[in-house]
């Protein structure tokens, strides 16, 4: 079989020579060493591409994977239009209209209108003293978790008292929001990722926050463990893929407890997800398998 050459998108703030590189960069590092090492045993060339360079001729790709666009939601016009022009040229993965659907979080309404079991979400054009304290009332809690229809990484994410004031504009969502209950579960259990390529289960871990915090990502001091998803857990998990219109390439299905310690479904991540491949060693293969079965 003839090289194939397939683009790993990434972001400038990434990259080893790029400019204010994040502090989370050596997590691009280890995703894309294992995947670049998986994807030379079956005779890809993985390239490294920023997403936003100019002038790049994506027909010489067979095929291009969206990877750390960990930038994407600050630029989230430019991005889609990007993907847009890729999608034209070659092969999109995970597809075009999965990256729109799933890069406003109102899909979690969507899939549980389709019965699968998600984190109670009220979903507000903008946040106003009025809808924030029905969604007090409506959940009875005492404590709101508010964050952006369109975000990532915790960006512009707030946990709210039911006794504090609303935080200043430009401390909440810029524009539509997702108003949910705080659970206690995701200081006590935390969250639990499950990552899935072509709907086959590779590995799972599990998201604990610092004490005294409630953020799970590793800038805030979150800590990754590798876990086993219950039998719930994973049939949660198998319900919320199919329950799209297609299979992703590549989930992450995020799950937490819900105040009956009942699995619920928090994220489905389809665009840019971390894969932890920390914990999962042979995630890579798995990924890389899936694509050539993609590309044939």
């Amino acid at each position: 079989m003839s090289q194939r050459t397939v683009a790993f998108l990434t972001s400038s703030n990434m990259v080893v020579d790029g400019t204010n590189k994040r502090e989370d960069s050596y997590e691009h590092d280890l995703e894309f060493g294992l995947f670049n090492e998986a994807a030379k045993t079956r005779n890809i060339k993985l390239v490294e591409v920023v997403w936003d360079e100019p002038d790049i001729n994506w027909r010489q790709f067979d095929a291009v994977l969206v990877g750390t666009t960990w930038d994407y939601v600050q630029k989230r016009e430019l991005f889609f239009a990007v993907m847009q022009q890729i999608d034209s040229q070659t092969l999109l993965l995970n597809s075009l209209e999965t990256l729109k659907s799933n890069s406003d979080k109102q899909y979690l309404l969507d899939l549980a209108v389709k019965g699968v079991p998600t984190i109670p979400t009220i979903s507000v054009d903008l946040v106003t003293a009025e809808n924030v304290a029905a969604a007090f009332e409506s959940f009875a809690t005492d404590k709101l978790v508010i964050k952006p229809k369109i975000g990532a990484g915790a960006w512009r994410q707030v946990l709210l008292g039911k006794d504090q004031p609303i935080p200043p504009a430009n401390e909440l969502p810029e524009a539509g929001a997702l108003l949910q209950p705080f659970l206690p579960s995701i200081q006590s259990h935390g969250e639990l990722s499950m990552l899935f390529y072509d709907g086959e289960f590779s590995h799972a871990i599990r998201k604990t926050p610092k004490i005294g915090d409630y953020r799970i990502q590793s800038v805030y001091g979150g800590i990754d463990t590798k876990d086993e998803p219950s039998h719930q857990e994973m049939q949660l998990a198998k319900t919320a893929l199919s329950a799209l219109y297609e299979m992703p390439l590549y989930a992450r299905v995020d799950i937490v407890l819900g105040l009956d310690m009942q699995p619920l479904l928090i994220e489905l991540e389809m665009i840019e997800p971390y894969h932890y491949v920390e914990q999962g060693a042979n995630c890579g293969n798995m990924l890389m398998q899936a694509l050539l079965r993609r590309l044939q």
